[in-house]
């Protein structure tokens, strides 16, 4: 996985975009434990639901992973980070 960028915005929609590959055929990137967005301590204001990233048919074949989901407006103003939680291919 590389260039990952994660994009909040102030109307409480997100966009999470990395190029992903494998060394496997028919894989794909999960984060299991979602995308958490944290505050300027490290402390999880809120975690997002499991994403699961684009079939990556062919080993190292690269892909654009390129998800939108929603989170609560009222953290937008607290946000200073972010973590990716369980992630496995």
């Amino acid at each position: 996985m590389q260039d990952e960028l994660l994009t909040i915005r102030a109307d409480g929609r997100a966009n999470f975009f990395a190029h992903v590959q494998s060394s496997d055929d028919d894989d794909r990137w999960v984060f299991y434990g979602g995308i958490s967005l944290l505050d300027v301590s490290g402390v999880v204001l809120w975690t997002s639901p499991k994403l699961i990233g684009p079939p990556m048919t062919w080993e190292d074949e690269w892909a654009a992973w390129d998800e939108n989901f929603n989170f609560p407006v009222a953290w937008f103003e607290s946000a200073a980070g972010a973590r990716i939680n369980q992630a496995h291919c």
